[in-house]
């Protein structure tokens, strides 16, 4: 069995809805007695010239499963893996072994498993194979000798053929190896993941089993397996795999077109006939109604008039004997021409030394922004600046590029040409004299968007009545409108730590704002898995609740965090993993809460994952520190938690079930408790506190007259909030060392805010 990727036999997902499941159950006999199908007569036409990879799991330092009697998995996966190949080989396909001894893949400094697997995939990757076979066996996790199950893994990213040939290979193991129990599952393993073509991943028995092992030891045995395989994928090949020849835009070559609504096409060969109804062509993600127009070619149309830039196409379709092609991907770009210009200034003056943005819209004759990075030229009395469109938009800086005092300016693009006297105001309100304008950018000089800016002034009012407040553009840009002479700006972005500045009028903002944690990898992508779901559950409730707060906190703080389900939909553990794949997560946390005597909690990761152990142990710090909790941490084989790529734990809220209890931990308070602890575990493992002293903690209390102010709000730097519980307490953990602001609210009291100076453990806040 593959060494990574043990399975839970309970948890696995089973695709029998998929029509591949096998035919009716066989009356077992006996277990590996022999070939039940002859291999006389068999179609092999559609298996010559066809290029094969298996790859024999396991070997050299990486033994595999064993059995209780001494048998090496790694010994018998070779074994099989001969057999097959020779069967093949006379059948006319050319074969690859990716390793032909017990060997292994590693050396020098390193014994990773995952180099081993990743040099596998290479030689895979050098021959371009129709198929890959990675052949294992597999052994239960619990200990249990007597279970025996077939499982033949597809690749999660493909339910064309790799699912086709996981469905054929399974039927023919049931029908040879005399065993009932089977299962073809979605698989996320390192090999399977990392193909670019049909790929399997099969576990025919436990070897684990000692009934099993006895019959894996006999060389003929072996051969009986590597024969039910033979004959599953002489099965898949005789059926026909249709392929895609051609895909893009009917009678162009590769590269930029000017036509907005061109004909897409998809051709497949003509050794098997495609069902139309399976004919799929998919534009920008968005599927196209094709029309078959010949043998094998469909044509459609975009609905509407593409945007100048890069599109995408995907095309797949399946034939009428059964097998589906691969999904075939092209690109195209669409070159559109300026019609108009429109430029439009915030503010509508520039006025030194705060910056104005002058922006120049280029659309094309259909309305829709020309092609990203085409060229306008902007213009004035002293000078030129070559700018390029994005979303059919361009700007330049009055203060940065053009010099204040500079008159108007003119901006070009292909024959079209506009000056800022001709600007059609924008949707913005006409702003009042004395007008705020600046850029706010991060440590780098980055534009930061999205910032609230908050503009103080005298009289602590702006135009209306309200503050002056604004949001910055995608360039980190931003204009306030002021009534009165401003005196500061707070600007707070989510992920960044609230800044200030003085305004004195002798120079214009330029806002630099620091991330609330500088040792977080810039871009970490987190994963919450809110298990349950579909049953209306209280516990399924609970997760989600949880897993929503816990999102808002790690984006606060500048994580980006993803949800697997965010309803009580019943979403399949197949659907979870796509979706932390899809994500590209640097980290996947799996939330649940069970019945238990008393409040705790529990943590789990696959057994052979350091990372995923070491995210248990930053989880398990953390709910030690915020509820004196101690947390075992054991090993977990759930589908979710083995399959995802990227380091995974689950953790499990313990706690007496009853209706008080229930409704105690639907509180916000004790959800924010448990999803603040979790966050803090998560910014632990991603690197904040893993230096001694670089981290301190803070609680205090906020009262109101006097009295516990509970359900106030704590915000931390402008960013993070934090809630104080009945007794007006609150409790923050790994602050990085330096100064932090913090500010209460209660109903219409506060705001009070404070300067933690690094010092202080234990702080008061007293609201009027």
């Amino acid at each position: 069995m593959v060494k990574l990727q043990l399975v839970t036999l309970a948890v696995i997902v089973v695709i029998g809805m998929s029509g591949c499941a096998p035919g009716p159950r066989p009356q077992i006999k006996r277990l590996y007695s022999g070939l039940r199908e002859p291999l006389e007569n068999l179609d092999l036409s559609g298996l010559r010239g066809r290029k094969i990879v298996i790859d024999p799991g396991h070997g050299g330092i990486f033994r595999g499963a064993r059995g209780i009697h001494g048998t090496d998995e790694a010994d018998v996966n070779l074994g099989v893996a001969f057999h097959l190949a020779k069967l093949l080989e006379d059948g006319g396909a050319e074969v690859v072994l990716t390793r032909s001894a017990d060997t292994d893949f590693v050396g020098g400094d390193s014994l990773r498993l995952r180099d081993d697997l990743k040099a596998r995939v290479d030689i895979a990757r050098r021959i371009a194979p129709d198929l890959f076979m990675s052949l294992h066996h597999n052994a239960d996790p619990g200990g249990d000798h007597t279970v025996n199950e077939i499982q033949v893994y597809y690749r999660l990213a493909d339910e064309g053929p790799s699912l086709d040939v996981a469905c054929a290979i399974a039927s023919h193991l049931v029908a040879n190896l005399g065993e009932e129990r089977n299962q073809v599952v979605a698989g996320n393993y390192y090999v399977l993941r990392n193909a670019a073509w049909p790929a399997v991943l099969c576990e025919p028995s436990f070897i684990s089993n000692p009934r099993i092992e006895e019959e894996l030891r006999l060389d003929e045995k072996q051969w009986l397996e590597a024969a039910a395989y033979f004959l599953g994928i002489v099965e898949y090949f005789a059926r026909g795999v249709p392929e895609v020849v051609r895909l893009g835009i009917a009678g162009e070559g590769p590269g930029a077109i000017q036509e907005t609504r061109p004909l897409i096409e998809v051709v497949f060969d003509d050794n098997t006939l495609v069902d139309a109804s399976t004919a799929e062509i998919l534009l920008d993600g968005q599927g196209l109604a094709p029309t078959r127009v010949a043998y094998n070619r469909f044509v459609g149309w975009p609905p509407s008039p593409l945007g100048g830039g890069k599109h995408t196409l995907a095309a797949c379709g399946r034939a009428y004997t059964g097998n589906s092609s691969r999904e075939a991907r092209a690109e195209f770009e669409v070159i559109t021409r300026p019609a108009s210009i429109t430029l439009r200034a915030q503010p509508q003056s520039a006025t030194a030394p705060y910056p104005q943005k002058v922006t120049a819209l280029v659309l094309d004759a259909n309305g829709m922004p020309v092609t990203d990075s085409t060229q306008v030229d902007f213009t004035w009395a002293t000078g030129a600046r070559t700018m390029e469109t994005r979303s059919g938009e361009a700007s330049v800086f009055v203060g940065r590029e053009v010099p204040f005092g500079s008159g108007e300016i003119a901006a070009s693009c292909g024959g079209v040409t506009a000056k800022a006297g001709q600007a059609t105001p924008g949707p913005e309100p006409e702003v009042l004299p004395g007008a705020i304008s600046g850029l706010v950018v991060d440590c780098y000089g980055n534009p930061v968007p999205g910032a609230t800016l908050t503009l103080e002034l005298e009289g602590g009012t702006g135009a209306g009545g309200e503050p002056g407040m604004a949001v910055s553009d995608r360039d980190g840009f931003f204009t306030i409108p002021s009534g009165s002479r401003p005196t500061g700006l707070k600007v707070a972005a989510p992920g960044f730590r609230q800044a200030e500045v003085a305004l004195d009028g002798a120079h214009a903002p330029e806002l630099k704002l620091e991330r609330f944690y500088l040792t977080v990898p810039a871009g970490s992508v987190v994963t919450l898995d809110p298990q349950g779901g579909g049953d209306g559950l209280t516990t399924s409730a609970l997760n989600l609740a949880v897993a929503r707060r816990l999102k808002a906190l790690l984006e606060s703080v500048g994580i980006r965090a993803t949800l697997t389900r965010d309803d009580d939909r019943d979403v399949t553990k197949v659907e979870r993993v796509k979706a932390a794949e899809a994500a590209k997560s640097d980290l996947v946390v799996s939330i649940d809460h069970e019945a238990g005597p008393r409040r705790g909690a529990a943590l789990g990761h696959y057994f052979s994952s350091p990372t995923g152990q070491d995210l248990a142990a930053a989880l398990g710090k953390e709910l030690k520190s915020a509820f004196g909790w101690t947390a075992p941490i054991s090993d977990n084989a759930e589908y979710f938690i083995q399959q995802t790529s990227a380091p995974a734990a689950k953790v499990t809220f313990f706690a007496p079930r009853s209706r008080a209890e229930d409704a105690s931990l639907a509180e916000p308070y004790q959800v924010w408790a448990r999803a603040y602890a979790l966050a803090c575990g998560i910014v632990r493992y991603l690197g904040v506190g893993s230096e001694a002293g670089s981290t301190y903690g803070v609680s205090g209390r906020v009262t109101l007259g006097g009295k516990p102010a509970s359900g106030a709000v704590i915000l931390l730097d402008g960013a993070l909030e934090v809630p104080t519980d009945a007794n007006g307490s609150f409790d923050l953990r790994l602050l990085a060392e330096g100064v932090h602001t913090l500010t209460a609210f209660r109903g219409s009291a506060g705001p009070r805010s404070l300067s933690l100076d690094g010092k202080s453990r234990s702080v008061e806040i007293k609201l009027d």
